[in-house]
């Protein structure tokens, strides 16, 4: 199968997808009619259908789409309708896609939806230089998180089991202890520990710039600052590589949901929370470092706004 028609198959799968979700609404309409209509269960079922756009061209598939779906609607409805949906996709179309999509496809209505986002669009924040690797902040951090419960800061030299088929030595190094170098009740040295430390780190960080990497491939585009880059570090950390790129958190953060995706890091693993207390403990400190890096963001965008 040739690269286009791949690339039509995925778009005519996209619009299906997108005009199922949007039928709802319809039938919100004809069930219900204009007096009645209920706005918030619409606006629900568009947040629905667009759920998973993050690059511009689902969120062009998705507008033309839900234009198409409500043309027969009647004018006052449609505009509210169009107008939310637009304003939904600020973001990831340009103020100048967006009015060659109305001029194509909803021309007696440009005008007015336009005119209704421009006060809506403010200047984007400078795009600022992504992290790389951790801060010594973040460092010190997971050593005081990670190492001797009795001496915060020191590594635990003495390996030992953790109770889940693991043993562990240093600054939180696990290994599985079927395949571990290391025995319970084995010592090493502080500089052992350091080195241990600074490739489960590097690993952490391998975790994150793979994954902001594979979004730069796609085109999607994000701002993230040295906090947020240490707090998503120290989570992979504690996580691991797999569980890290799989949770809800880092799915908030692909779709720009920064607030949301702060508020999520409380709830990242917290089944565990019963079993370990100090790791509620943790999340809340990572929250915090995530916290303070949104107000940074805020205030650049305050700034240039």
């Amino acid at each position: 199968m040739s690269t286009i028609v791949k690339t039509l198959l995925n778009e005519a799968l996209l619009i299906k997808s997108y005009e199922n979700d949007l039928n709802e609404i319809l039938m919100l309409f004809e069930n219900e009619g204009p007096i009645t209509f209920e706005w918030d269960i619409a606006k629900e079922r568009i947040d629905k259908a667009k759920k998973d756009i993050n690059t511009p061209k689902k969120a062009e598939l998705f507008l033309k789409t839900l234009i198409d779906k409500f043309k027969k609607l009647p004018k006052k409805i449609k505009m509210k309708l169009v107008k939310y949906g637009v304003i939904s996709l600020i973001g990831l179309l340009s103020m100048s896609s967006m009015n060659n999509i109305l001029t194509v496809h909803a021309p007696e209505i440009k005008d007015e939806v336009m005119s209704t986002i421009s006060d809506k669009v403010e200047t984007p924040p400078t795009k600022i230089n992504t992290p790389t690797s951790a801060s010594d902040s973040l460092i010190n951090f997971i050593k005081n998180e990670e190492g001797d419960e009795k001496q915060k800061g020191e590594p635990v030299l003495t390996a030992y089991k953790l109770g889940d088929k693991m043993v562990t030595v240093g600054w939180g190094h696990a290994e599985k202890i079927r395949t571990s170098q290391f025995e319970d009740g084995q010592t090493i040295t502080r500089a052992e520990a350091e080195k241990l430390l600074r490739s489960d780190i590097k690993k952490a960080e391998d975790a994150i710039n793979d994954v902001l990497s594979s979004w730069d491939d796609k085109g999607i585009e994000y701002n993230i600052n040295q906090d947020m880059y240490d707090a998503m570090v120290s989570m992979a950390f504690n996580m691991g590589r797999s569980g890290f790129r799989n949770s809800h958190f880092i799915q908030l953060v692909k779709r720009g949901k920064y607030e949301k995706a702060k508020d999520e890091i409380m709830k990242t693993s917290r089944r565990s929370f019963r079993k370990f207390p100090g790791l509620k403990d943790r999340r809340e400190k990572e929250a915090n470092f995530f916290a303070s890096g949104l107000n940074k963001l805020n205030e650049i965008e305050v700034i240039m706004s």
